[in-house]
């Protein structure tokens, strides 16, 4: 039996209660799982012999696994009650994708069961009706619904359909009301956002973003008195940045789950790539940095040819720094650019002024990924570049011309 989001292994001593042979136990979280040793009360994680815990994302351990299981049981793996108005609509749940299911499907034996319990409140009962519609899509037929008395749902099914009651249970009612929504669009890797009813800006969203917008450019104002004039290189750089920085934080949550290390493994790569770029334009003393935009350009082509999930398959101690360079690496590139601007600039105030708030737009840009999917992010960021450099081009044959 494989089980994944085990967490304090609720579901594991219900399997060794039941008389499962072998669990292996597959926990993001090390604290949790402690929590589980020390108070569970049956001690589920106390046989090795019986029961294997992997410390892991459960879309990495599905992509490295080779065993075969006889019963996958995918755990609460999120919050899923807590599901307050649009809060939860940026939740990316890689988990539940049409990737996801269809690599634990790879690792199901021939008579082999996959379980998927989830809670979902009643007033969203689509969101029950998607996992329906992407386990039918991956196994070619519709999975068993049965509702437990707390109205969450489970769906049971096999590599080949089966007509009889997979559950007997009076407490289990069973839902053959479930049918297959057309009209419901698959969460995939590109499109994780199985919260948001259908590609869209919730409106809510819209308001904020408008909000934001408009307060970002006063509070610059205000922060930069002298800051008057209007410089579309530092603008165009400054949203392409913030664009791609908040893009690898959604998209490195596919390789490490959604925890807090994924802001720290990004946020640190970013980092250190901004040190570097500006260490080697002090020591090169570059002058005309447009070269370098051919080296950026590659670098973001190679983002989106070359999917994040391709990392899945590599070990913990490979897919951090490979994930991160790889994702950081246009950023290199574009501090460069930056640094060489920045230190011909004439005015500070201009240029920090246009970048902060071209970063805002970036950064609300990103929400461009609810409609589109998240790879279109890059050829967007692309684009900002071009113009950045269309900028820069100007610039220089308008300083030629001057002088």
């Amino acid at each position: 039996m494989l089980v994944v989001g085990a967490g304090t292994g609720n579901d594991v001593a219900g399997a060794l209660r039941a008389g499962a042979e072998h669990v292996t136990a597959v926990e993001i979280d090390p604290e949790i799982l402690q929590l589980g040793r020390e108070l569970h009360p049956e001690h589920p994680y106390a046989d090795s012999s019986k029961v294997t815990i992997v410390v892991d994302d459960a879309r990495a351990f599905f992509q490295r696994d080779t065993g075969k299981y006889d019963l996958i049981v995918f755990g609460l793996l999120d919050s899923h009650t807590l599901f307050a108005s649009a809060s939860s609509v940026r939740l990316d749940n890689f988990v539940y994708t049409l990737q996801s299911l269809q690599e634990a499907r790879r690792l199901l034996s021939d008579g082999g069961l996959l379980a998927l319990s989830f809670g979902a409140p009643p007033e969203s009962k689509w969101v029950d009706e998607r996992l329906f519609r992407n386990l039918t899509d991956v196994f070619g037929h519709t999975p068993q619904a049965y509702e437990y008395p707390s109205t969450d749902i489970l769906f049971l099914i096999r590599q080949s359909p089966v007509t009889e009651p997979l559950v007997a249970n009076p407490l289990v009612t069973p839902r053959p009301d479930y049918v297959y929504r057309a009209d419901l669009a698959p969460v995939t890797d590109d499109w994780p956002y199985l919260y948001l009813n259908n590609p869209g800006l919730p409106v809510t969203y819209i308001i904020m973003i408008i909000g934001i917008a408009l307060i970002s450019v006063l509070l610059t104002r205000r922060a930069l008195p002298d800051f008057r004039q209007w410089s579309p290189f530092f603008f165009l750089m400054g949203a392409a940045f913030f664009l791609l920085e908040t893009k690898s934080i959604t998209e490195m949550a596919l390789l490490f789950g959604s925890t807090w290390m994924v802001n720290a493994a990004v946020i640190a790569a970013i980092l250190v790539m901004i040190l570097l770029a500006n260490a080697l334009v002090e020591t090169t003393k570059l002058e005309n940095p447009l070269p370098i935009y051919i080296l950026l350009g590659l670098s973001l082509l190679f983002n989106y040819l070359v999917p994040s999930s391709s990392f899945l398959g590599w070990n913990t101690a490979l897919r951090v720094p490979l994930a991160a360079l790889a994702q950081a690496l246009p950023l290199f590139f574009a501090g460069i650019i930056f640094a060489v601007a920045f230190r011909g600039t004439k005015s500070i105030e201009t240029a920090l002024g246009s970048n902060m708030v071209g970063a805002v737009l970036g950064g609300l840009c990103e929400y461009a990924s609810l409609v589109l999917g998240i790879r279109i992010l890059i050829l967007i960021a692309f684009g900002f570049y071009a113009l950045s450099a269309a900028a820069m081009a100007a610039g220089r044959r308008n300083s030629v011309a001057a002088a």
